[in-house]
């Protein structure tokens, strides 16, 4: 009985750490770009324009996601906690969804193990407002529904992940390999279910299609950066190959320490279905991943978190044969859980300049000009963040062209995408230096998505820094002819002959 009383009193615990280390990582982690546009996007006034908004290909993802962060905005508001609390439920739904198929083979220190190795690699995505934390939860629970032969819930939680992210197609040949080694042809209602699970595909193909036509050109470029021959690159690549070699290793250390032919108990392992179910989530994105670093470009190791699902299986395998004892097994499970939060608890120290930068404004007496952000990445955050009497200044400079040659043109793509939904200032090249020739610059000197400060110096303009802060400068920009001069003291006449004559497009 007292045996018992602990137990239960330490997966309590660990539930009760789970949830104030999200919520507070959750409302102490700045928002960035993604999740920003997420909730421009989930805070559309009505469903009928939401929907049409994915019909117009302006979004690449499915409508899950969105539209549960579109109820819970409506209950905590479009801030941190309204738009990551479905990712905080999701991360601890796949806990519990792999708790239970582990807890059905092994002890219950083993499996608390593989739950906390499923959630380490998406510890961060626990805590942001996008759908990858509910891709591993539909993932997890897709697993548990296979085990226990389940199959009306093997085509939801199939139905979901494709509804949650298309690259969710993966997992369709993993459940589908994985039901062949352990019926055959004979579970013909599994291969239905499964088959099923991807009907859903039928509604947004057409959504697909469009949003791949509508945002060919930035990610053909892109493609290009990530296929160039370039030794950063090739540096890249091989790292993330090395890093992934630890995969098959476990699957052969899984494979090898927890197969017992002699039958299905908690004592005698997994049986080689599970362990090809297993072996399938770790391989397959991976393989995946890599062959498209060098084809399509558009498939990142966000997409392939799915993965983490089979490593845990496979970890708790290993963790059961080698760390038999209670005492030490207990010990290993407070390091494991720990260790994610302690990762993800690093990205709630990422600067907020605009206190600091807000205060320097006033005692520098900084005239009131307009204030141009060159930082493609970060200007939607350092709007979201930005006083009110900034946000009336602050606007992001865009031209596609000049995007198009810098290595990553996304994150610009992005914010011409989400000016639809935010009321940030959005402004052409051409259309803003014929309005301004006196104007303030704040840049983080990051030249893989700066391209408009070289771009000024380039056609003559002077970049005068006035301040330097959390990462930025601040510069006074101004005609090389002429003394920086407020606008006031300007004639139209005079700004528009200081424009230049031919202006890129």
């Amino acid at each position: 009985m007292g045996t018992t009383l602990l137990r239960r009193t330490a997966i309590a615990g660990l539930i009760a750490l789970y949830f104030a280390a999200t919520l507070a990582i959750t409302v102490t982690k700045p928002l960035r770009l993604d999740e920003i546009g997420t909730i421009g996007i989930a805070t559309i006034p009505t469903l009928s324009q939401f929907f049409a908004f994915f019909a117009a290909g302006q979004e690449p993802h499915p409508p899950l996601s969105h539209l549960l962060i579109r109820l819970t905005c409506s209950l905590f508001g479009p801030n941190e906690l309204g738009s990551r609390f479905p990712s905080i439920l999701a991360g601890f739904g796949s806990i519990i969804a792999i708790y239970f198929f582990l807890r059905h083979r092994l002890a219950i220190g083993s499996a608390l193990f593989g739950a906390a190795i499923v959630a380490i690699g998406p510890a961060f995505y626990a805590t942001e407002g996008r759908g990858y934390a509910l891709l591993v939860c539909c993932t997890a629970a897709a697993c548990l529904a296979w085990q226990r032969r389940s199959n009306l819930a093997l085509f939801a939680c199939l139905a979901l992940a494709i509804s949650t992210h298309y690259y969710a197609v993966f997992l369709f040949p993993v459940f589908l390999v994985a039901t062949y080694v352990r019926d055959r042809l004979a579970a013909r209602s599994t291969y239905a279910a499964i088959l099923l699970g991807a009907a859903p595909l039928l509604i947004y193909a057409p959504w697909v299609l469009t949003a791949f036509r509508t945002s060919l050109t930035s990610w053909q470029h892109n493609t290009q950066n990530l296929r160039q021959p370039s030794a950063e690159n090739a540096g890249m690549f091989l790292l993330d190959a090395s890093v992934r070699l630890l995969c098959p290793l476990l699957i052969l250390l899984g494979a090898w320490f927890s197969y017992r032919r002699a039958g299905t108990t908690r004592s005698s392992g997994f049986t080689i279905a599970e362990l090809a179910l297993a072996s399938g989530l770790v391989l397959l994105p991976i393989e995946l991943f890599a062959l498209s670093r060098f084809s399509t470009g558009a498939f990142f190791a966000r997409y392939a978190i799915a993965w983490n699902v089979g490593l845990g299986i496979l970890a708790a395998a290993c963790f059961a044969k080698f760390v038999p004892r209670p005492q030490h097994q207990w010990a290993c499970l407070a390091a494991t859980f720990l260790s994610p939060f302690l990762f993800a608890s690093l990205y709630t120290n990422e600067p907020r300049p605009w206190p600091a930068l807000n205060a320097a404004w006033r005692s520098a007496n900084i005239p009131d000009l307009p204030l141009a952000y060159s930082d493609s990445l970060y200007y939607e955050s350092i709007w979201f963040y930005a006083p009110p009497d900034m946000k009336q200044r602050l606007v992001y400079v865009h031209d596609g062209n000049a995007s198009r040659r810098t290595p990553d043109p996304v994150p610009e793509h992005c914010i011409q995408i989400h000016a639809a939904l935010l009321p940030y200032g959005h402004t052409a090249y051409a259309e803003f230096l014929s309005k301004h020739q006196d104007f303030l610059l704040l840049s983080t000197g990051n030249q893989i998505r700066e391209w408009l400060p070289q771009r000024l110096i380039g056609e003559g303009y002077r970049l005068l820094p006035l301040q330097s802060l959390e990462g930025h400068t601040l510069y006074r920009v101004s005609a090389a002819s002429n003394s920086p001069s407020p606008p006031s003291t300007q004639t139209r006449s005079q700004r528009d002959r200081r424009a230049p004559s031919t202006p890129p497009g």
